[in-house]
């Protein structure tokens, strides 16, 4: 698109102004809406009124799909409101509490603002049970640039979208439950997640919702199921693991539960009198959706509060559950629990009958010890967002670059897929392993490894250049700091100064849902729980407590053959808390017009709109368009 023809589209827009106001603001507030709702069951909400006057009064489309429809009460204006289907219901009437679901998608499309897609699915109300509740949402985007190359996008992200309030309690008559949403407010997740349209507090139109009353007591879905983490290479000394259950039924076993018991499985298991055989003997807390999650430290050896010592070598422990005073084997679960020096299987001298009698086993060939911690890697891809945001770019990734070396390597690991296309701007983005460096090990749960290795990122566009390098990780117990050289390369135009900060604490680290190995001389933990450890720590791209990409190391004695071969752990990392809902950092470094006017963006003769605000009963949209200064008309 030449520059006069971007400039007169802006300009038409521009124009639009006093009509768009007055359209817009003619409506009154978004609270204000008359909803119906009093013939079709489902929730009766239009999101807000003002947005949908501003895509009628400009030509845009509005699109229910997926069973969502306009309101069809004949009292209610054009541009009507929605109603979204009922899907499920975990509401109880007794307290007022619990969430129903909708399905359906209304999707929004304005090509002369350039809003390609706008789409707002599957809403659920939360009722708190005390006159407020929240409404979450799916929200996706594409904004700006061009329909084929939009500027902005969010994949389909669930957010919490508005704080409700309700105009009473709920009213339950017969086999329905009907509500009143007197208010709704956006939240700054919503806001967010509305691609900064408005601003957090913003009032969204109020509803209505009819749905079913669900069953008082709903068989649960399969056969009860236990999960133990991590359940092998566990330290005999003592070793937190987190112990979950599902498909239990809430207040079954005719109200007296359920029981968790860790321990070898004894004739006496479910004798009421047993628990002084076991290291664990508890109730199960089910959920009202029969789940449940127990957290606690298990021994390879312990002395009962019979006064008996037992240890897994003699009679392997596992994790039981059962009914509590019941023959019913419904509940029935046994998950072993394999200790890092513990045999999975007898070995010589256990009585296996080969006559070896109390013969001590035969020592390892291969072990890890404070004298010989030798090798390993760091896996970790430190934030798939910020990965996303340099290697696909915002309007293209022209300039850009993620580059690795000093010992770190760029791997296909966890890579950013765009219509099934890894890297779809040519620029690398898997996550990054880097080489061992040196070591401090005690104990499978206290070390401290260091790394090598530099990742630099370039979005000259963006006047920055960020350089992650030489991570360390300290672990102690269950918790951990990965340490990191952070520097920041400022440029004119950046709206941040340069930063450099060698050794900061970048993340913490949670090791409670990892998967921990050891053995063969060899500590595998995979997918550690990362979080930004402070705002200044990134550089300022995003706020202490931010999820950051899973981690995952090896460390490894002389002799030992690290997981996944010559590279070492060649998998093992998620791809969840790092991708985050937002493409670009929360410090937003864009860049920003100067003095003289709009920035050198560097993208040559790539439209990225910019400079018109347009206040729409309350919103601010903004169309950003930037273009290299000087450059000529195409």
């Amino acid at each position: 698109m030449s520059r006069s023809a971007t400039l007169r589209r802006l300009g038409a827009a521009a124009a639009t102004l006093s009509l768009l106001a007055g359209t817009a603001l003619a409506a009154g507030p978004a609270a204000a809406q008359d909803t119906g709702g009093d013939e079709t069951s489902g929730l009766h909400w239009g999101i807000k009124q003002s947005w949908r006057n501003y895509m009628n009064a400009f030509g845009g489309t509005i699109t229910p799909s997926g069973g969502a429809v306009l309101d069809p009460d004949p009292e209610l204006p054009a541009p009507k409101p929605y109603v979204w289907p009922e899907e499920a219901s975990t509401f109880d009437p007794a307290t007022g509490t619990g969430t129903v679901e909708f399905g359906g998608a209304v999707s929004f499309s304005m090509p002369a603002h350039f809003i390609w897609d706008f789409t707002f699915a599957e809403p659920a109300v939360t009722f708190e049970g005390d006159g407020t509740g929240t409404l979450s949402g799916t929200v996706s985007y594409a904004f700006y640039g061009t329909r084929d190359n939009p500027e902005q996008v969010q994949e389909p992200t669930e957010v919490v979208f508005a704080d409700l309030t309700f105009e009473g309690a709920p009213a339950a008559e017969g086999g329905t439950v009907a509500a009143t949403i007197s208010s709704a407010v956006l939240t700054e997740e919503g806001a967010a997640a509305f691609a900064g349209f408005y601003e957090p507090g913003a009032e969204l139109d109020a509803g209505a919702l009819t749905f079913a009353v669900p069953d008082s007591e709903p068989p649960p879905q399969g056969e009860p199921a236990v999960t133990v983490t991590p359940s092998k290479g566990l330290d005999p000394d003592g070793a937190e693991v987190t112990i979950k259950g599902t498909n239990f039924a809430h207040d079954g076993n005719d109200g007296k539960g359920y029981r968790l018991r860790v321990g070898p499985g004894l004739d006496g298991l479910k004798d009421p009198g047993a628990g002084g055989a076991y290291l664990l003997d508890r109730e199960i807390p089910v959920a009202d959706d029969g789940t449940w999650t127990v957290t606690t430290t298990v021994k390879a050896a312990y002395t009962g509060t019979d006064g008996v010592s037992r240890t897994a070598k003699d009679t392997p422990f596992s994790v039981h559950t059962f009914a509590w005073e019941s023959r019913d084997t419904t509940w029935d679960t046994t998950t072993p629990l394999a200790f890092a020096s513990t045999p999975d299987v007898p070995g010589p001298g256990d009585g296996d009958g080969n006559g070896d009698g109390d013969k001590d086993d035969p020592a390892p060939s291969c072990v890890l010890t404070p004298d010989d911690a030798a090798k390993g890697d760091l896996v970790w891809g430190l934030k798939k967002s910020f990965r996303n945001y340099v290697g696909v770019g915002i309007g293209g990734a022209r300039g850009n670059s993620i580059t690795a070396g000093d010992g770190a390597v760029i791997t296909d690991i966890d890579e950013v897929v765009r219509d099934g296309t890894p890297n779809p701007a040519g620029v690398p983005t898997g996550a990054y392993r880097f080489a061992f460096g040196s070591a401090d090990y005690r104990s499978a749960d206290e070390f401290t490894v260091s790394y090598r290795g530099t990742v630099t990122f370039a979005y000259p566009s963006h006047f920055f250049t960020f350089v992650l390098g030489d991570p360390e990780v300290v672990v102690e117990g269950g918790t951990g700091t990965l340490r990191a050289d952070v520097e920041l390369r400022a440029e004119e135009g950046a709206p941040s100064e340069s930063v450099n900060l060698p050794g900061v604490a970048l993340a913490e680290l949670d090791l409670a849902g990892a998967e921990v190995r050891d053995e063969g001389g060899a500590l595998a933990i995979e997918d550690i729980a990362a979080t930004l450890a402070s705002d200044e720590a990134f550089a300022g791209f995003y706020t202490a407590g931010t999820e950051l990409d899973p981690v995952s190391l090896t460390l490894g004695a002389e002799c030992a053959q690290l997981p996944g071969g010559n590279g070492g752990n060649t998998g093992g990392i998620g791809a969840g808390g790092g991708s985050g809902n937002n493409l670009v950092p929360s410090v937003q470094f864009r860049p920003q017009a100067g003095a003289n006017g709009l920035a050198q963006t560097g993208m040559g003769a790539w439209p990225v709109y910019a400079g018109l605000s347009l206040l729409v009963g309350g919103v601010a949209l903004t169309l950003l368009a930037r273009r290299r200064a000087g450059a000529s008309d195409t």
